[in-house]
This record gives C-alpha cells, sequence and structure tokens, in this order.
C-alpha cells in the first residue's frame, strides 16, 4: 500500500507593487541617449536625403535606418546601417520615401525616430 502525503505551504502574501523610476544618469549606457533622434527629410535630385541630430552623439555611434513608402512601411522594413548622421535613398522623382532612424550605441539599439518623409526630387 502506497500511503501520499500531501502537504499545502500557505499561500504567498502578495507584496506592495514597486514603481522604478527611469535613469536619469547619462552615463547609464556610455554617455546616454535616451531620446529619439530629430529626423529630416529633404528632396535632392534622383532622391531623398535623411538627416537627423541627437543628443550626446559619439564618434563610434552608428545608425539603424528603416525605409518604406510610408509612415506605417517605414518601422517594419528591412534595416540599413548608417555610419554618418545622414542617408540618401535612390528613388524616382516624385516617390514618397518614409524613415525611420535609431542610434546604435555599444550594441544596443536606441529610440527610434518618427517617421519621416518626403518626395523624391
Amino acid at each position: 500500500a502506497v500511503t501520499l502525503i500531501v502537504r499545502r505551504d500557505p499561500a504567498p502574501t502578495p507584496s506592495a507593487p514597486v514603481t522604478v523610476a527611469p535613469s536619469t544618469d547619462s552615463n547609464a549606457l556610455d554617455g546616454g541617449v535616451f531620446v529619439a533622434p530629430t529626423v529630416t527629410a529633404t528632396a535632392i535630385p534622383g532622391g531623398v536625403r535623411f538627416a537627423w541630430t541627437y543628443q550626446n552623439p559619439l564618434e563610434r555611434d552608428t545608425f539603424q535606418i528603416r525605409v518604406g513608402a510610408t509612415e506605417l512601411d517605414a518601422p517594419t522594413a528591412v534595416p540599413t546601417i548608417a555610419r554618418a548622421p545622414r542617408h540618401d535613398v535612390t528613388a524616382a522623382a516624385g516617390s514618397r520615401i518614409c524613415a525611420v532612424v535609431a542610434v546604435v550605441r555599444s550594441g544596443q539599439i536606441l529610440p527610434p525616430s518618427m517617421a519621416v518623409c518626403a518626395a523624391a526630387g
């Protein structure tokens, strides 16, 4: 005969929720960038030039650019990597081109920009 003994531990007492404030230490990620870049789109002959600025730039930063035909397409497009804070996209005159840009620092992809669009020149 087998006797089965079941022991019940008392239910854990729920703890109060804890709120964690975001870091305000700009050195948290090697000179941290916690704000998305500001992107401009300018028509150029045969395409669109995207350029951006952002807080605390470092020479070794790279950039992830996603390009699409609409504001909805750009964030899900396959990314391209750039080493300078600008990127030219070739397109037929009048074609609408949109891009989303994120700074890549120390292997971390930081907050992306909003999609910015322009018609190719």
